[in-house]
């Protein structure tokens, strides 16, 4: 049946016989995100509430100090491995094998790294303990290879299915928690547990479809390259989450954990539509790797208007109505997490253009213009971050992730890596030929 309606769709819009696979693909990422958004915004809400803005401030500090050092434990190689498992220049299993080795001691490494600060630090004895439990978890996302396996040959099901099994085991887990009025700490190790749940059924799907699994080796000659094209990419991650998490940080230290939670509860809300922009980049790079950028700009132009400007709709329709929805679902102690969600919802349709950027420039085997871009978007909202909190609180953090992304979209025409990309993105836009 999911099959016969996608054949309609194909064939209503007249789109080529090629686009099946993708526009599948995309959909069963999309239905992942559909669920989380549905059944997961219930939880998160019934969470939220009952832990209260001091409570989820402390939680949400603890996940932002974990995911700020979360590009070292994926050493900057996702992108990297699927783009060489698309090409085929080396053997599958000698790629996946090297991949989670090196996935594994990155993930040690942060893990180290997270106990050292913490310990030696005047962070609270609570928030120690949650960073630890958290970061905990990082060792097994490692097995994240097979996912990313799934996705260099467009059967994203499996993973689907994957993160489908942890996230309806852990959302029971949840409410079983919630009723019986929980400890902070429990809520933590629901965190971790998601990506033990993830590894366990990603071996499962992989085992059951390619049983020589055991056919898997550390090539210590892919490491050298693995690590010379992916280095760029890490510190590329490692920006990205700055400037995802940095400013639930720094409103810590100008604020308090109570900022942290209204502002963390609008940054929940916001986030449910990101899943837009990443899902369909997430599905439609291995398409990117294998087109030819020149013969094929014209659907690449496409790709970006559609998108884009489906995105600015959606915006449009969440500052309609955040208002109502943040004091129905939230209630009123959570009330400005509103202004937060009216202005992070259009981040949602320029991070779909850095996406785009990012794809290409990985396309093109340019991993530093990747790091480049992503670097000035760090710097840029965090010295934004610096007047701006102060000034305006959790509203001017707000608006200083957005001036950061549109700022460095603007710079991109500056940069002789991006410029390129830059009018490729203005022309499409525009609906310039």
């Amino acid at each position: 049946m999911f099959t016969a309606l996608v054949d309609r769709f194909i064939k209503t819009f007249r789109l080529g016989s090629g686009s099946k696979k993708y526009l599948v693909n995309t959909s069963w990422l999309f239905l992942e995100q559909v669920a989380r958004m549905v059944v997961g915004l219930f939880v998160s809400v019934w969470l939220i509430r009952y832990l209260g803005p001091d409570r989820y401030g402390i939680l949400s500090y603890a996940q932002s100090l974990v995911i700020l050092l979360g590009a070292v434990a994926t050493l900057g190689i996702d992108q990297i491995l699927i783009r060489e498992l698309v090409r085929k220049h080396y053997r599958p299993g000698a790629l996946l094998g090297t991949a989670l080795a090196l996935k594994l001691t990155g993930a040690t490494l942060v893990l180290l790294i997270l106990l050292t600060a913490t310990t030696f630090s005047d962070t609270e004895p609570i928030i120690r303990l949650l960073v630890v439990i958290i970061a905990s978890g990082t060792l097994f996302k490692s097995v994240d290879v097979i996912g990313l396996y799934f996705d260099s040959q467009v059967r994203s099901k499996f993973t689907v299915s994957a993160k489908l099994f942890g996230f309806v085991v852990l959302t029971i887990t949840k409410v079983v928690l919630l009723l019986t009025e929980a400890p902070l700490v429990a809520f933590a190790i629901i965190i971790a547990c998601e990506s033990v749940l993830y590894a366990g059924s990603l071996v499962y799907y992989y085992r059951k479809l390619r049983p020589q699994i055991r056919g898997w080796s550390i090539d210590r000659s892919l490491v050298g390259p693995l690590l010379a094209q992916s280095w760029p990419l890490i510190f590329s991650g490692i920006a990205i989450n700055i400037g995802m998490r940095i400013d639930q940080i720094m409103l810590k230290s100008y604020l308090d954990t109570t900022s942290v939670g209204v502002y963390a509860a609008g940054v929940k809300l916001a986030e449910v539509f990101n899943f837009l922009p990443i899902v369909v980049g997430q599905s439609l790079f291995p398409k990117i790797v294998s087109m030819d950028l020149e013969k094929e700009a014209h659907k690449i132009r496409r790709m970006i208007r559609d998108i884009f400007y489906l995105l600015v709709g959606v915006a449009l329709f969440v500052n309609l109505v955040s208002y109502y929805a943040v004091t129905l679902l939230y209630g009123e102690e959570y009330r400005l997490s509103y202004q937060v969600v009216n202005v992070l919802v259009w981040t949602v349709p320029f991070i779909y253009l850095g996406i785009i950027t990012s794809r290409l420039l990985i396309k093109s085997n340019d991993s530093q213009g990747v790091f480049i871009r992503q670097g000035l978007v760090a710097l840029t909202n965090v010295g934004l971050n610096l007047w701006f909190i102060p000034n305006y609180g959790i509203v001017g953090s707000a608006w200083a992730t957005l001036l950061a992304i549109l700022i460095v979209i603007g710079l991109e025409v500056f940069l002789p890596s991006t410029r390129w990309i830059f009018w490729l993105k203005v022309k499409s836009i525009l609906f310039i030929k």
